[in-house]
């Protein structure tokens, strides 16, 4: 294994303000690592950091039914990624929107993003299918790996200048999620992951955080387009919000996943994504030690709509008013 950098001492630390408050509301945020070498972008000739792999070996017979170097595999979707990061940028505040449907909206970056993404790994990988949310499906013969795209989830961020918004890629096999990657190229922050790899942040490993009571936990979240038409959600919205210490709404579930993975937020939850919007982000909370489900408690389902995500210690809590609030349209109490 390619060991990562030593963490450096925690620059920051943010505490509990009340008198004998949970110490696990006590969150260390680490500087990024510098790079440790270089590579160049496919698209540009740019020279870009390149971070340390958790993954390594020789090629052999994996999950996906091909002989394939796994650590080649996310190396691939890091540079995809990293590509579709610079075409973002390079179109960032030059670009107008259509609308796809109700609050659904594409712009030419998020176009030529997933065609670069689509272009690169078909051709290193010709025989893998590929979904993602602006091309037509490609399925996958079977026994092989099908790549998941999301090439800019946050589109409204984008466009009104936030940087809150990123490029996900997973590669799936028969078995489950194999890798995933979730670049935000304004905040030059990698997140990626492999089964049984553990779960990285620009070369640096991540955990979930270790909140254990839901009063103290600080939760995020996302809408379908038009929620008053589904007025359960802002009961549970409401109902979170009464139980939690906070609950945030950034505009990327991407994000939102990756945050959770990296110990920021204590958990997640919506009713509205499709694969592209999460497969990735499952992947790195699983491997950072979160725990993943449906919101009425069920596995988790890439293929229906709602998820729900926390650090594992707040999840059955989460879980109770879920089913409370939601009833009978979870299958709940």
């Amino acid at each position: 294994m390619v060991a990562p950098a030593q963490h450096p001492p925690a620059r920051h630390t943010v505490r509990a303000q009340q008198p004998g408050a949970d110490v696990s509301l006590v969150r260390r945020i680490r500087p990024r690592p510098l790079a440790t070498s270089r590579t160049r972008s496919m698209a540009t000739g740019h020279t870009l950091n390149e971070y340390p792999l958790p993954i390594h070996g020789a090629p052999r017979k994996r999950a996906c039914g091909v002989y394939q170097n796994c650590s080649e595999l996310l190396q691939s979707a890091i540079d995809a990624a990293r590509t579709a990061g610079e075409i973002l940028l390079r179109y960032r505040g030059r670009v107008k929107a259509r609308q796809k449907g109700p609050n659904d909206l594409v712009t030419k970056a998020d176009l030529e993003a997933e065609a670069a993404i689509r272009d690169y790994l078909l051709q290193h990988y010709p025989e893998h299918g590929f979904l993602g949310e602006e091309s037509p499906e490609l399925a996958p013969p079977s026994g092989e790996l099908r790549w998941i795209v999301d090439p800019l989830d946050g589109t409204a961020n984008y466009l009104h200048g936030l940087d809150l918004f990123a490029t996900s890629i997973a590669a799936e096999s028969p078995k489950g999620l194999l890798l995933g990657v979730i670049y935000a190229p304004a905040l030059d922050e990698l997140y990626y992951a492999a089964r049984e790899q553990g779960a990285w942040c620009n070369g640096e490993r991540i955990h979930v955080s270790t909140v254990h009571e839901l009063a103290n936990a600080l939760l995020v979240t996302g809408f379908p387009p038009r929620p008053r038409r589904r007025p359960e959600l802002l009961e549970l919205f409401a109902a979170y919000c009464e139980a939690t210490h906070a609950v945030r709404r950034l505009g990327s579930a991407a994000m939102d996943l990756a945050y959770v993975a990296a110990g920021r937020f204590d958990g997640f939850y919506a009713t509205h994504l499709h694969a592209w919007d999460c497969a990735a982000g499952v992947l790195l909370i699983e491997e950072a030690g979160g725990r993943i489900s449906k919101l009425n408690g069920e596995p988790f389902d890439l293929y229906t709509p709602d998820l729900l995500a926390s650090n594992g210690l707040i999840h059955d809590e989460m879980i109770r008013i879920a089913r409370r609030v939601l009833g009978a349209a979870l299958g709940g109490e």
